[in-house]
């Protein structure tokens, strides 16, 4: 069997796109499920490969709806070859990168690839895949399109390999290493992938030197490739057998309760476990690390170091992006009139703490289900919260020439503002008294004080 492949194609990466972040572990649990969906394992998802995100329709002209059943695939990705990588772009930003081999080209589409009149792909990645049960398994690849004259939304992947013949190969080995007449014994070799807990095993016993914390923040292909590079285990030498007689079944039990042990349950071991029980194995001694052992703990360490930065200064961007909207959210709340002024800090400092990268609450609206981050969960409540300054018409005051006379008269809009609106005023969290005593403090340290700089400008005009 043959065909067209196009071998570690850089599918999607770590970033911020439409407004919505990839973190790295998104794109590491991306990579995680490719694997777990696909046909050899729970065989739920195997993401096609296309020409441009639109469909066509019977008479091959483009449309936009996605829900078309007819249309080929180009191609397919191999699930089993999908991981993330780490790649440095050309500002110097480490990025997380998702990596497959895409398999199975159709030949127009390879020679369009070949001719470089398709040179890009732009990866669909389904924000929550659940199967028909409705489990849910986080972010997937749906399907990936292969771009030309449109600029993908990931910028700074790399550009599609040249297609490669693929042929899967049958190693014929006759059955007993000759053939027996027309009978052959074919043999398949698998792939074999050690899973996390072996490789962690296999390099803290190759290295006992490394921390376990370093273990723990690398992924499982760091973990795979530092495995293939351990150091070569030092031969175990042969235990000298035993000079004295072997003893009896009862006498070694009767040796072993001499020590402490329950004779009850010595009775219920066989002979092979008592005799090991009676001549315990010596404890091998510590290897100092080498030279090649302690490079890869090094180099463990180093990528760790610049996982955690790049986290970082990602987090720095997206934390800073949520201050600018609650800023905003909470300046068009006091101009709807739901949020006084001297409310505003607190519940800047409250949208601030939230988190805006995990969805975790559901909110259902005309029949449509939403899910939210708690960020997002409090801004629709600060949203519902009822107009506490009804606008009406600005009446001028007055301009007395004393200037405490006015300042008087300041606070004397605040009381009264907290008179009318004072059941509201203690719904949203303020105390009204506690508002007039600030009021009558500004004012008698500053004699300028405005009515409006506490309780805002539309509030003030509504009691002049």
């Amino acid at each position: 069997m043959a065909g067209e492949r196009l071998r570690g194609v850089e599918l999607f990466a770590s970033g911020v796109y439409r407004g919505k972040p990839y973190t790295f572990a998104d794109v590491d649990a991306i990579a995680a499920n490719a694997r777990l969906l696909g046909p050899k394992s729970l065989n739920l998802l195997a993401p096609p490969a296309v020409v441009g995100h639109e469909e066509e329709d019977a008479d091959g002209n483009p449309t936009a709806a996605p829900e078309r059943t007819d249309v080929p695939a180009d191609g397919w990705v191999d699930p089993e070859t999908v991981k993330a990588v780490w790649r440095t772009d050309r500002t110097g930003t480490l990025r997380r990168v998702l990596v497959g081999d895409l398999t199975d080209l159709d030949p127009e589409t390879a020679a369009k690839i070949k001719a470089r009149r398709l040179r890009k792909v732009s990866a669909e990645i389904y924000d929550d895949f659940a199967d028909d049960r409705g489990k849910s398994y986080g972010k997937a690849l749906r399907r990936v399109a292969f771009l030309g004259g449109e600029v993908p939304q990931v910028k700074g992947l790399a550009d599609l390999p040249m297609p490669t013949a693929f042929a899967e190969r049958l190693w014929m080995t006759p059955a007993g290493g000759r053939p027996t007449g027309d009978r052959t014994f074919c043999a398949f070799s698998e792939v074999f992938r050690m899973d996390r807990a072996a490789a962690i095993a296999a390099i803290m016993a190759a290295m006992p030197g490394i921390q376990q914390p370093t273990l723990d923040a690398m992924s499982d292909d760091m973990l795979a490739d530092l495995a293939k590079n351990l150091p070569a285990a030092p031969a175990t030498p042969a235990t000298p057998m035993s000079d004295s007689p072997a003893m009896t079944r009862d006498e070694m039990i009767a040796k072993l309760a001499a020590t402490g042990q329950d004779p009850t349950m010595l009775a219920t071991k066989t002979d092979d476990e008592l005799k090991a029980m009676c001549n315990p194995a010596p404890t091998p001694a510590a290897t100092p690390m080498s030279d090649k052992a302690k490079a890869a703990d090094k180099f463990a360490e180093e990528t760790v170091t610049l996982a955690k930065r790049a986290r970082d200064k990602a987090a720095a961007t997206l934390a800073s992006l949520q201050k600018q909207d609650a800023e905003k959210f909470c300046e068009q709340l006091v101009r709807e009139g739901r949020l006084l002024p001297v409310q505003k800090p607190r519940i800047l400092a409250d949208l601030i703490a939230q988190d805006d990268t995990h969805a975790v609450h559901k909110f259902t609206e005309n029949g449509s289900t939403t899910n939210l981050t708690a960020f997002e969960k409090a801004k629709r409540e600060y949203a519902a919260w009822p107009v506490v300054v009804k606008f009406g018409e600005k009446v001028p005051s007055g301009d007395p020439a004393d200037a405490k006379a006015k300042a008087t008269a300041e606070v004397r809009k605040v009381e009264k503002f907290c008179e009318m609106h004072g059941a509201t005023i203690k719904a949203h969290g303020t105390d009204p008294a506690r508002m007039v005593a600030t009021a009558k403090k500004l004012a008698e340290t500053n004699p300028d004080f405005q009515a409006a700089d506490l309780i805002g400008k539309d509030a003030a005009a509504s009691v002049a």
